[in-house]
């Protein structure tokens, strides 16, 4: 992941505005167990592209596993609301990560 995280920083050196790399980036840092590193970046993706349903998922991951449940709840919402098809995939990724951190997620 050390990797991954190395590349996708030098590509938003290069461009930092890329919503998709800064989403990219996120997820991987939600993965190496960085969520606060995560969540900043995540929010950055979804204030420039309010509509990013991935990012909006990366982001409900990285809120649950800082045990920000009220977070987890809006980006829930905000996948809901857009009718999205990533919304199954955010409540499987959310409640996963839930379970992880022992806390509940009720969809």
């Amino acid at each position: 992941l050390e990797g991954a995280i190395g590349y996708y920083r030098k590509v938003l050196q290069l461009h930092p505005s890329n919503s998709d790399s800064t989403n990219n980036l996120g997820s991987v840092l939600v993965d190496a167990g960085k969520p606060a590193d995560a969540q900043e970046l995540l929010l950055k993706a979804v204030e420039r592209l309010p509509h990013f349903a991935e990012a909006h998922k990366n982001l409900g991951r990285a809120r649950v596993m800082l045990g920000n449940l009220d977070g987890v709840a809006f980006q829930r919402d905000q996948l809901v609301k857009g009718n999205n098809s990533h919304r199954n995939g955010f409540q499987c990724g959310a409640s996963r990560a839930a379970l992880h951190a022992g806390v509940v997620v009720s969809p």
